[in-house]
Formats: C-alpha cells, sequence, structure tokens
C-alpha cells in the first residue's frame, strides 16, 4: 500500500483535512485542488493514490467514474470517501456518519420533528438521509425549489435548522442564510460550516439560548470514518474526542476583554508565549494603521473614531485563527464587535480589583468605578470565561490555560 490519501475539491487551501487525517494515522495526505470535472475524471482514472475524501463540488460527480459504491452512499447519492482495491475504486459516504455525531453533541432527536435543511447539494443529502432514518419530517430548503426562502413563514414550527449552504463562511462571515425571527419552537440549529467555528447564524441561536454545533465534529467524524476505511482499522471514541478538541484549540483564537488596565496585554502575552501562539493587541493595530495612539485619537477627535477604528481591526484580527488577541476595554460595548470576535475565538473576562486599576494615559478611564458600573454587564455578557486575577501576571496566565483546558 502507497499510503498515499487526499482531499479533492475546490478552492480547498483552508482545508483542516490534512491535520485530522494525519492525527488519525501518520499516512501521507495531500489537498488536489481540481478545477472541474474533466480534472476530476483525469484524477480518478489515473488512479494513483490508495484513498480520496470528496468535498463540493464533486460529491455526485465522483460517482459515475467508481467501480463501486456502498448501498449507504448509493441511497443517499453522494459519495465523499473512495478507496482504491487493487485498481478497483470504491465510493462510501461518512457525512452520514459524521452528522450522526453532531446530533448527538447537541443532544437532538429528531424523531417526529420538522427539520429544515438549508441547501440541496451533496452533504445536505447526507444530512437529509441521518435525519429522515431516524423519523424526521425533512423539508429541503432551496433558491428555487417548492420550499424556498420566500416562503419560509410555513415553516416557522421547525425544531431543527441545518445550514448545509456555504453562506456564513470566510470571507462572507457577516451574512447568514436566513433570520431566526419567528422561529420559535427552535431545539438547534447546525452549521456544518468550520470557517469560522461558529457562523453568524449560530451566533444569533445562542443568543436566543438555542443549541447549536458549527462543522468541525462533523468534519472530524467523517474523517474518522474514512481513515477507518482508508487503513481497515478501528479508531476509538476517546482518540476521535481527543482529536477533535486538539482541533478546537488549534483553531480558536483566545479573545481578552476586560477593564483598562487590567491585564489583557500582559496576561495575553504571556498566555500567547507558552502556547507557542501570536499575539495581537487592538490597540496597537490601530495606532500603526492610524498612526496615533487611542488616547491622542480620542482627544483630539472623539470617542466615536477612535471606536470606529477599533472595530474595522477587531472584524479584520477576528479572522484570524489560533491566535491569542486583547481588546480594548470598551469593545464589548459594540454588539457588532463582540459578535465578530466569538465567530473564532473563545471571549475571556479577565476580572480584577477597581483598586489595582490605574488610569494614566487613558481619558475614558478617569473615573474607574463609574466606567466599571457602566461596562460590567457587557463584560458578563460577553464572556464566556470570567478568570479573577492572580497575585502575578504569571500566575493569572497559567490559570487562563488551564480553564480553558
Amino acid at each position: 500500500m502507497l499510503g498515499n490519501f487526499g482531499l479533492i475539491g475546490r478552492n480547498i487551501s483552508y482545508s483542516l483535512s490534512p491535520i485530522i487525517h494525519t492525527s488519525f494515522f501518520n499516512y501521507y495526505y495531500e489537498l488536489f485542488s481540481l478545477e472541474n470535472e474533466k480534472e476530476v475524471e483525469e484524477k480518478l482514472k489515473a488512479k494513483d493514490f490508495d484513498g480520496l475524501n470528496v468535498t463540493v463540488p464533486y460529491k455526485k460527480t465522483v460517482m459515475r467514474f467508481l467501480d463501486s459504491i456502498s448501498p449507504l452512499a448509493e441511497k443517499i447519492g453522494s459519495v465523499n470517501t473512495i478507496v482504491n482495491k487493487n485498481g478497483a475504486l470504491y465510493g462510501y459516504n461518512t457525512d452520514y456518519y459524521g452528522f450522526e455525531k453532531t446530533l448527538e453533541k447537541v443532544s437532538f432527536n429528531p424523531e417526529n420533528k420538522k427539520c429544515l435543511v438549508l441547501g440541496s447539494g451533496g452533504a445536505s443529502l447526507s444530512v437529509k438521509q441521518a435525519l429522515a432514518d431516524r423519523g424526521a419530517n425533512v423539508v429541503i430548503i432551496s433558491r428555487s425549489g417548492e420550499d424556498n426562502y420566500g416562503n419560509l413563514s410555513k415553516h416557522f414550527d421547525a425544531s431543527l435548522i441545518v445550514n448545509t449552504t456555504p453562506v456564513g463562511k470566510y470571507p462572507e462571515n457577516d451574512k447568514m442564510p436566513l433570520s431566526l425571527d419567528g422561529f420559535n419552537s427552535l431545539e438547534a440549529v447546525i452549521d456544518i460550516n468550520y470557517t469560522p467555528l461558529r457562523s453568524k447564524l449560530l451566533i444569533e441561536a445562542e443568543k436566543k439560548k438555542i443549541k447549536t454545533s458549527g462543522g468541525l465534529t462533523m468534519l472530524v467524524f467523517q474523517a474518522r470514518k474514512s481513515a477507518e476505511l482508508f487503513e481497515g482499522k478501528a479508531i476509538s471514541d476517546e482518540k476521535a474526542e481527543e482529536v477533535e478538541k486538539a482541533m478546537i484549540a488549534f483553531v480558536r483564537n483566545i479573545v481578552f476583554i476586560g477593564m483598562p488596565s487590567c491585564g489583557k496585554s500582559t496576561v495575553g502575552g504571556i498566555v500567547a508565549k507558552k502556547l507557542g501562539k501570536m499575539f495581537f493587541d487592538t490597540d496597537e493595530l490601530v495606532e500603526e494603521t492610524d498612526g496615533r495612539k487611542p488616547s491622542e485619537i480620542i482627544l483630539s477627535e472623539g470617542e466615536k473614531t477612535f471606536r470606529d477604528l477599533e472595530t474595522a481591526e477587531i472584524k479584520t484580527i477576528s479572522t484570524e485563527t489560533g491566535a491569542v488577541i486583547s481588546v480594548g476595554g470598551g469593545a464589548v460595548l459594540r454588539e457588532e464587535n463582540v459578535d465578530a470576535l466569538k465567530q473564532n475565538g473563545v471571549l475571556v473576562y479577565l476580572d480584577r480589583p477597581l483598586n489595582e486599576l490605574i488610569s494614566d494615559d487613558r481619558p475614558l478611564s478617569a473615573d474607574i468605578e463609574k466606567l466599571f458600573e457602566e461596562r460590567k454587564e457587557f463584560y458578563e455578557k460577553a464572556a464566556d470565561i470570567k478568570i479573577k486575577s492572580r497575585d502575578t501576571a504569571e500566575q493569572t496566565a497559567e490559570y487562563v490555560i488551564k480553564s480553558l483546558g
């Protein structure tokens, strides 16, 4: 066996599949970005691989070039895994298993419930089948079908929404495929995209206290099943969970919020160094872009001008992966900032006693107690984790790392 595996698709440079697969088995895995169906046909006919994963837009295309298709993949009408067995190509669908695991993660039982699936591509077919096999009333929402985005009010009684469209992925992460207003029976919302970790759709669902899951779980667990087919060996649940946890830590940003001078930059810098991550301070980014310190901007042009510059930097830096970010004390006052930071980050509220805060060169911090009263609810609401400062920045940083797991 060559141990030669990979992923075929279009625009796949962002894919995490090589890291995930080599975490399961130490085989060679590469990306093959193919521009059209002719290139797909040439790749499959060359048979210069032991196994391939398939992603958009070729999950249906590959089926006509295979020698055998598993009953499940045939039933679904979509193949995302191909195994070369002595020159014969066998097709499977492991997206089905990845979505099964996602349903488990959100503790959602679809039996006798209306479930909306947004999109009609290859991934949609797998999701639809998994839900139907569990007794769901599945409705496919497409742009031009009988059930479309123009008549969603017919389905306000849905219990689950699954987004299988690319709407909400980077770089258009400020978009949602639909509004959740009116869907008052929702129990869960799933977005199978994983860039960003939490799409705008998921963040809106979280605000409504609805259970959510992004696409990383589905990605890891479909990869697990594919890797088992490639190697002919089982992978334990514990190993798969370990890989998923490692991938979240790899991609996720750690974002520090809190009062001015609470130690966000100092602690954040230590955390970044200990974890081998890049560190960014949005106040410094504003200064690099504008040429003036935040205090100079506020004194000369007012707070709004500074906040606008800050928001622009936050929206850019929040698209980073695996970074540590410190934001200004007032960044949480704008919901758009918090939403942008949450898409790929966990927000750590650094809570330090007011008598330890200083206001030098901070025109908005002259009255610390008043400022804290104005902002404390914003910090509490935005935070994913709240950390009380320890005796030293080093100790605080260690506690943050321990708390993140």
